[in-house]
């Protein structure tokens, strides 16, 4: 009998697959088969596979999420945790692992977490299904002792807080998520992921890469600052004396032509990289490119990325609406979804958070009262 990988175990076993040594992406082909009637559902199923089955499935955690036809089959216990899925999702919705192992392509994945994630995590677990990056393979291991054997309760920042693996092949593009959601309708989960869909950016390299661009684009209403929607990693050709070269700007606005680079602690940090950054900066600007870099530090600092989000707004020639103290809540929350627990901790310019929301208050107080005069 088969078994058909989905939801939280699909996507573990994608960021398995994709972070082996010379991983390809060679795998990740969709074939012709359909969810049948009679799928494995249950652990007497799992003891009929073989062993090869058995030690792929080794790399995910328990409860392994599986898809059944029926509604009877989706009985819950510590090994399994079967999904109903009814819907026809056509005949290239599953990716052939061998051994009767199936597992959900990257575009049915995205469909099944709409209705398991937030719209800021739905847009997230896009853009890393379509970027360069992914969380550890063992990002849903238990804490506590290491094991596969403990539930992967908190998905989203399980896999924010993990290690990464970067300068992977993407799994799939913007273009791919859209066919596939958009040939869809009536199904489960089709609304929040056509909701989503509009905010997904595909060449992101890093998961804090994918958190500035939200942070920065979003609208207000989500926490944003509602700048127009960036390109990632775009190819842009520079001229030099020297000869010409390709750049690959990590948020870039074409008019007018700003780039946007974020720098890590950790690609950064050393005397080649400064070097390279060196380079590529006098490249960039001397071709008429705009050029903005906000560090770990700035990103950490909420007062110091605010200045830098109104710094470039300020460039792009547009204009921020909504600045009031809802807004400053809502960006907090944004902030809080979308950067690893802990990144922010202590900003030394408002001293807490709270006395930076008290000053942006104030200020904004005093700002409308000089209005009415």
């Amino acid at each position: 009998m088969p078994l058909f990988l989905g939801y939280e175990s699909a996507i573990e076993m994608l960021c398995y697959l994709r972070t082996r040594d010379h991983d390809t992406a060679e795998w990740c082909v969709p074939c012709t088969k359909t969810l049948p009637r009679g799928a494995i559902h249950g652990k007497q199923g799992i003891a009929t596979m073989d062993d090869e089955a058995r030690e792929l499935l080794g790399h995910i955690t328990k409860p392994y999420h599986v898809l059944v036809k029926e509604p009877e089959r989706t009985r819950r216990t510590k090994t399994m945790q079967p999904h109903l899925w009814t819907g026809d999702v056509g005949r290239r919705a599953f990716i052939d692992l061998g051994h009767d192992v199936f597992l959900s392509t990257p575009s049915f994945v995205f469909l099944q977490m709409a209705t398991e994630l937030s719209l800021v995590e739905l847009i997230m677990l896009g853009m890393m299904l379509c970027g360069y990056y992914s969380p550890s393979p063992a990002f849903g291991r238990s804490d506590q002792d290491g094991t596969s054997d403990t539930a992967l309760t908190k998905l989203h920042k399980q896999m924010t807080c993990s290690a990464q693996a970067f300068e992977l092949m993407p799994l799939c593009s913007e273009a791919t998520l859209r066919r596939f959601i958009g040939n869809r309708s009536g199904m489960r989960g089709i609304k929040a992921a056509r909701q989503a869909l509009p905010w997904v950016r595909e060449h992101a390299a890093s998961h804090l890469e994918t958190a500035l661009y939200l942070l920065l684009c979003l609208p207000v209403r989500m926490g944003g600052y509602g700048i127009p929607p960036a390109v990632l990693n775009p190819r842009v050709r520079v001229r030099k004396p020297s000869g010409d070269i390709d750049c690959f700007p990590d948020l870039y606005w074409r008019d007018p032509s700003v780039d946007v680079e974020y720098q890590s602690d950790w690609a950064h940090a050393t005397i080649s990289a400064s070097y390279k950054d060196s380079r590529r900066m006098v490249a960039i600007v001397c071709n008429n490119i705009e050029y903005l870099a906000i560090s770990t530090g700035q990103l950490k600092s909420i007062i110091d990325t605010d200045d830098a989000a109104r710094g470039l707004a300020k460039k792009l020639g547009h204009q921020i609406r909504g600045d009031d103290g809802r807004w400053a809540e809502r960006r907090r929350k944004l902030r809080d979804i979308v950067l690893p627990e802990g990144f922010e901790v202590f900003d030394k310019n408002a001293g807490t958070v709270k006395e930076w929301r008290r000053q942006r208050g104030r200020a904004t107080r005093d700002f409308a009262r000089e209005a009415e005069f």
